[in-house]
């Protein structure tokens, strides 16, 4: 039986300030130092890598008689532990550029007959002015882009009610999907 607690346990209750003591033993492999990398007093660092190896239940650093090494666990721990960290500091560039108005992403369905001059010059408008927007485009029938509108493939649609499509689902899809961006 393993002593890794289950996925749950480790997203409740492992911390992100234990996660960045974790990164700085690894660069500098000494207790103090992370600690005073970090902001924090070595009592506080060394309790700190305790509570996280009995969260994990595995040891993470190799206590050495000059410092300390990762195990292979704490390997995979800092690995991770970058990842996060990058993933976080890519979330903040995100929403700086939200907040602007610089970034997002649009998927947008049109039929032929409008893609090549309507949906091309507002591409290029809105190029001009958000030019960090993504966009996606696909180019297809009305029936096919209206099975990707329902099944949140799209953002919009360019082009006619197939028959036998309700209306009113097209646009209430629409509708809520514009309301909750």
């Amino acid at each position: 039986m393993t002593r890794i607690p289950v996925a749950n346990v480790i997203h409740s209750r492992l911390r992100l300030r234990q996660l960045r003591l974790m990164l700085a033993l690894q660069e500098f492999g000494s207790l103090r130092r992370a600690a005073d990398h970090i902001g924090m007093t070595q009592p506080a660092a060394t309790k700190m890598l305790h509570e996280a190896e009995d969260l994990l239940g595995v040891e993470l650093f190799e206590r050495l008689p000059r410092g300390m090494r990762s195990t292979p666990f704490g390997e995979t721990v800092t690995y991770y532990a970058r990842m996060v960290f990058a993933e976080l500091s890519g979330m903040r560039e995100e929403l700086v550029a939200l907040e602007s108005g610089n970034l997002g992403r649009v998927a947008v369905g049109a039929i032929p007959a409008l893609a090549s001059g309507l949906l091309t010059r507002t591409i290029a408008t809105l190029k001009q002015s958000h030019p960090r927007l993504s966009m996606s485009i696909q180019v297809d029938t009305s029936d096919v882009l209206v099975q990707a509108l329902l099944q949140d493939q799209l953002d919009i649609v360019l082009g006619r009610i197939p028959a036998g499509a309700r209306a009113e689902s097209c646009c209430s899809t629409a509708w809520v999907k514009k309301r909750s961006a």
